[in-house]
């Protein structure tokens, strides 16, 4: 099992910018309907995606994509890069959109940075409910409990990941 992690947390939800100054940021879960948005595609090609934003998400917040039937898991980490967009299209991830009813003219719209991908049944729906998920229905904050559970197993697998590297 590994893990594909390119930022470092500490335990208060700090992360440092380029200058080195120490910012905070929320966490939050959200869910995607693979038959409305193709994530798992978008994400085999593209390292960032454009997102319906209906939260009060601010840049820089980490963003947990949770993926509906049949996956039922949360599948990717990002970063918030840019929130409050008022248009999407930057990025064409046009091709990755399944049915667009939910997703055109939405109003805001956010720029994801891809982070991490994780393995298949990693953080599954019942593993994360046994941690403090009540509900994957629309984006929510994370729990600190499900939070903690999801540094200890990424910690737990860079440490393994970097001891296979080191032989």
């Amino acid at each position: 099992m590994k893990i594909i992690i390119i930022l470092s947390f500490n335990e208060s939800n700090k992360v440092r910018n380029e200058n080195s100054q120490s910012m905070s940021f929320s966490e939050w879960i959200i869910p995607c309907n693979p038959s409305q948005y193709d994530v798992i595609g978008a994400f085999n090609e593209l390292k960032k995606i454009e997102w319906k934003q209906s939260a009060n998400i601010e840049k820089d917040d980490i963003i947990y994509i949770y993926v509906g039937k049949p996956f039922k898991e949360i599948k990717y980490k990002c970063i918030a890069r840019e929130v409050n967009l008022t248009s999407a299209g930057r990025i064409d991830d046009s091709k990755f959109i399944l049915d667009d009813s939910n997703y055109k003219n939405y109003g805001r719209y956010m720029e994801l940075d891809l982070r991490a991908k994780y393995e298949e049944q990693q953080y599954s729906l019942s593993e994360i409910k046994q941690h403090g998920l009540k509900s994957v229905q629309g984006p929510s904050r994370v729990r600190e409990e499900l939070s903690n559970y999801i540094k200890l197993i990424e910690t737990n697998l860079n440490k393994s990941y970097s001891e296979q590297n080191d032989q």
